[in-house]
């Protein structure tokens, strides 16, 4: 992708279409656009301003099928990027039960999100090590939960990203156990309501 912007002759004239193909998802890595450049993909329609005929969409436009691009652009000066989503940080979605048997059964009592900076690869990493970490819990009881209310060290809990199948990644903490609550990650909220976490899978959303 980037080979091919930096052939761009960049006099203001030139468009760089990204074509996906219905069924496919798409990552690429981020890019810088030079100046004068307009990258554009197919996955929504693409209009042309011309000067006999006026708006005409670019045939072959408006398929629907978005590229996701892993980082942020840089983007030159007279440039445009459009019908793509960047995608900065990760996110994983979580749902809980009140079992303790390593599965998720219904019925579930809560749901909620944890993210971080960057795009999540595999592998395994201290939560003190993630930037921008958020966390979002919240419960049928009316209890809510934030990063803030992080009890455990952060330093001594962990999770483990893995590779869950279809292109999703799963998460899983990783923490020794032996925390306030004695969940691999614990958390307590002005309410002075803990919660306890001792295996936690989620998956991940863009």
């Amino acid at each position: 992708m980037q080979e091919g912007l930096d052939s761009t002759l960049g006099d203001g004239n030139e468009i760089v279409l990204v074509s996906v193909q219905e069924g496919n998802e798409i990552t690429i890595p981020a890019f810088t656009i030079p100046d004068n450049v307009r990258v554009w993909s197919d996955g929504i329609m693409q209009t042309l301003d011309t000067i006999q005929l006026g708006l005409l969409q670019l045939p072959g436009t408006g398929t629907g099928v978005i590229p996701f691009i892993l980082g942020a652009v840089t983007q030159g000066t007279n440039t445009q990027l459009s019908g793509f989503v960047e995608v900065t940080q990760t996110n994983f979605d979580f749902l809980f039960d009140n079992t303790f048997d390593n599965t998720l059964t219904a019925p579930f009592v809560g749901s909620g999100s944890l993210s971080f900076d960057g795009i999540a690869s595999v592998g395994s990493f201290r939560l003190a090590s993630l930037t921008g970490l958020q966390v979002s819990f919240s419960f049928n009881s009316g209890d809510t939960f934030t990063e803030a209310d992080i009890v455990t060290d952060l330093s001594a809990t962990g999770i483990n990203i893995f590779d869950a199948g279809g292109g999703d990644l799963g998460l899983v903490f990783t923490g020794g156990g032996g925390m306030l609550f004695g969940g691999s990650l614990d958390l307590q909220n002005s309410s002075s309501t803990g919660l306890h976490i001792h295996t936690a899978s989620a998956g991940k959303s863009h």
